[in-house]
This record gives structure tokens, sequence and C-alpha cells, in this order.
């Protein structure tokens, strides 16, 4: 049986491109690091140590928590603690297979294992690829998807599988590096019109194709399409997830918060709902609901990134800048993030939290709006870090080099080399444009400008709506 108290005893080792340090809980790869749980390291040496060979989950629950009492949900989530070790930074190393009403193996992409027969393994194989869209990483998912790609080829007509690959490789067109986009854009395409011809409502397909082209100034247009689709299939939750997103995006909390809701009473084990529903309690001044969300949230899936940010904001936003210093120091839960990031929001909620300092302050608002235009994913931290600095017009000026590529600094679509320790999201995030903290910036005389700029105006007259903050 393996114990938590083995992991300091083994050494580290490499698998392709991957360093993996049990006695650290640290996995290293292209795109940088990742902290393991203790218990997902425990289940993933486990099935390493098992060479290739199946694993069946009574071995696992035996010789991973000996006779602690634990139920499926334990084992389930360190499965998917599994599958993330070598996605989230990057690597193809690695594998793991389902294996049906068995157990699991652990795949090296270099090994001599013999594949699990493609035909038999694609309803394993679809319910992995629904699993990646639950968690909701930044990341491209190329293993999930390459199997699907091997089962595909022996079961054509598959429309679900189809419409499936269409869904990650959507998400994928957004994590990728630029080389890989474009291939990747039209593998999407060219899925998604497996899955219609098949199916013409295959309703997977249809979430994708609205969504490959980036929801950013297609405000109307994705609307329609996802209407479409629930139109059809009402229970779809990529479509009502997506139309939630649409409706936060165009200032709408209000319309995204009953939406959210139900998808977390239907699937209480999706991460891809739990920061969006902290950031609507936050939204409406649901507190204490917040914070059981974030709780649960965290307990669930440590260093999730989206989670992770959610939490960090709503605590600095509610008061608790001492809290969020810790939460940042804390590297059991924190992300792989840049390193100036991590020292920007550790400056941040420490200035917040502690006295008056004009010279720290100006300074910190220097290096917040140099990160604008830096990389995507670093230009919305920085455009936060500055509405807590109280810095409205600063953003407003600022959210035209990000949202529109206006001035004489603009934030790139891609981050540099450097930076590329997590995966940026090539959509410009409007999200934090109706948050609380940005109520005196929508205060400003120029936001309805920014609003006309940016389609929102022409989407809202469109669609017939108003956004929250003007009612």
């Amino acid at each position: 049986m393996l114990k938590l108290s083995d992991l300091p005893t083994r050494d580290d080792f490499r698998i392709g491109d991957l360093r993996i340090s049990p006695s650290r809980r640290l996995v290293e790869g292209p795109n940088g690091t990742h902290h393991v749980e203790p218990q997902f390291m425990l289940v993933f040496l486990r099935l390493l140590d098992a060479e290739g060979q199946v694993v069946t989950r009574r071995e696992l629950f035996v010789e991973c928590w000996g006779s602690a009492s634990v139920g499926d949900d334990s084992l389930n989530r360190a499965i998917a603690g599994v599958r993330q070790i070598a996605r989230a930074v990057g690597s193809l190393a690695i594998s793991l297979e389902t294996i049906p009403r068995t157990g699991y193996v652990l795949r090296r992409s270099s090994g001599a294992s013999t594949p699990v027969d493609a035909a038999s393994g694609l309803p394993e194989a679809v319910d992995d690829a629904f699993g990646c869209w639950r968690a909701g990483l930044p990341g491209p998912d190329l293993d999930v998807i390459a199997r699907l790609d091997r089962c595909l080829q022996d079961e054509r007509g598959s429309a679900r599988g189809w419409g499936m690959k269409a869904v990650l490789l959507r998400k994928a067109v957004e994590y990728s590096p630029p080389n890989a986009c474009s291939d990747l854009l039209t593998a999407c395409e060219a899925a998604a019109r497996r899955a219609l011809a098949i199916d013409p409502w295959q309703s997977d397909a249809l979430v994708a194709r609205a969504g490959v082209m980036p929801m950013f100034g297609n405000w109307l247009a994705v609307r329609k399409r996802l209407e479409e689709v629930l139109d059809h299939d009402p229970g779809h939750m990529p479509a009502r997830h997506d139309l939630a997103v649409l409706e936060m995006a165009t200032g709408r909390p209000s319309a995204a918060r009953p939406l959210i809701a139900a998808l977390i009473d239907e699937d209480p084990l999706a991460a891809t709902f739990y920061y969006k529903r902290m950031y609507h309690c936050w939204n409406f001044g649901e507190l204490e609901e917040m914070e059981r969300v974030a709780t649960r949230a965290l307990q669930l899936w440590p260093q999730h990134p989206a989670i992770w940010s959610a939490r960090f904001w709503t605590l600095l936003f509610t008061g608790r800048a001492e809290q969020a210093r810790c939460f940042v120091q804390d590297e059991y839960v924190r992300p792989a993030l840049p390193p100036v990031m991590v020292t920007l929001l550790g400056d941040l909620a420490a200035l917040c939290g502690g006295s008056a300092d004009d010279e720290k302050r100006c300074a910190l608002v220097e290096r917040a709006a140099g990160l604008v235009v830096r990389a995507p994913v670093m230009a919305v931290a920085a455009l936060m870090a500055l509405l807590a600095l109280g810095e409205a017009p600063r953003v407003l000026d600022l959210a035209y080099s990000y949202y529109l590529g206006r001035g004489s600094q603009v934030t790139p679509l891609w981050s540099n080399a450097d930076d590329a320790r997590i995966s940026d999201q090539y959509r410009r995030i409007t999200q934090l444009l109706f948050l609380p903290c940005a109520s005196e910036l929508r205060a400003l005389a120029g936001f309805e400008d920014l609003c006309r700029d940016l389609g929102f105006s022409a989407y809202w007259q469109g669609a017939g709506l108003q956004p929250d903050f003007r009612s």
C-alpha cells in the first residue's frame, strides 16, 4: 500500500518532457509547473508503477486509501487530477485510458504498450472529452482530442463523437500558440461539419460553430446561434453555459445568474460553473453564499486558475486584503502564474491592507499599467488591480488598448515566450467591466462611448435588452 508518508522518499524522475517530483508534489513541463494534490500524486504513482497494466478501481481504493472510508467521488477527483498532471504543463508524454467497467491504465507516449481498442473506447473517449469541457481548465486538451481521433477512425458515424471533438477543438483554438491556431480552426470546422452531416441538429457541433470565432464583437450573432440550439435542445449544458458567459460579458449578470445556478444543481462536480457562481454572488451581495461556493470549489479543485483568480479578487474587493495577500503566498493552492503577476498581486494586497503610502501606490499603478500592454492574461489582472487602486479613468484609457488596439501601446493577441507559463485566452474578456469593483468606471462620462465602440450599444438595441447597470 502506498502512503502519503512515502512521497518524500521517492526520487524525482522524467517521462519525456515531464519532470516529476513526488517529494515536492510538483510537475514541470513545456508550459511551466503544476502542483499536485498529495492524494492525486499517490494515485498517479500507483498507476505509473503498474508499467502499462490495468489497475482496477478496487485496487486503487485499497492501495491508495487503505482502510479510510471514501467514496467514488474521491477516486473520481483523483483520476481527474491525474489527467491534469501532463495537460496542465502542456505535455503529451503520458495519457490515462479508462478501461470500461474495470479501471485505468497509464500510458507513456513513447512506450511499447498496446493501445486500447479504439472502437470499444469511443463512449469513454466522449465522456473524457465532456469531462475536459466541465473542468474549464486553460489548455488545449490535445491528448483527449487525439484519443477521440483514434476512436472515430472506426466509428465515423458517431455524430456525438464528432460534435465533442469540435467542442474541444474550439477550446484548443483559444488556448494554443499562434502557429497551431489555423490548423486547429480548420479541424474544428471539419469536425462540426462531419457531425452535422450525420445529425443536422447535433447540439455540440452547433455550439462549437457558434463559439469558434471570438464572441467579442459578434455578440448578437453568437446569441442567435445559441438560442437556436436551445430552442431545439433546451437542456444542452454547453449552450446554456455559453449563453451565461455571453450575458456576463455584455453586462447582464442578472440573466447569467439563474443559468449558472441551475447548471450547478444539475452537475455539482463541474468546475467551470463554480467561479462564475462566485462572481455572481459578489455582484448581488450574497457574500455568505460566495464563501460557501468558494470553499467548496477550492476543496475540490485547488490550483484551478479561474477559481483561484475569482477567490483572490473577491477577497480583495470585499475588505479582506490581508487574507488575499496570504492566499497569493499559499503555493499549495496557487496555480502556475508568471512570477511578475504573483509579485503584482501580492504587493497589491499588501498595499490595500496596509497604511496609505502614496509612493508605493504610484509605483504599483505604473507597474500594473505596464502589464496591460504585455499579454492578454496579464491585462485582465492589471486592469482589476488598477480598479482596486482607484484608477478608473486610467482603466478607461487602457481599456481601448486592451479591447480595441487603440493608442500608442496596445495589448498583443499572444504572450511572448517569457510569459507563457500559463495559457492565454485570446478572446477579450469584458466581464470585468460589469463587476462591482468597476462601478466608478461605469460612472465616467466616457463609459457609454466605450460601450458603443465595443458593440454593446448596438447589441443591446438589436437584442431588445438592457444591461443591469442601466436599470
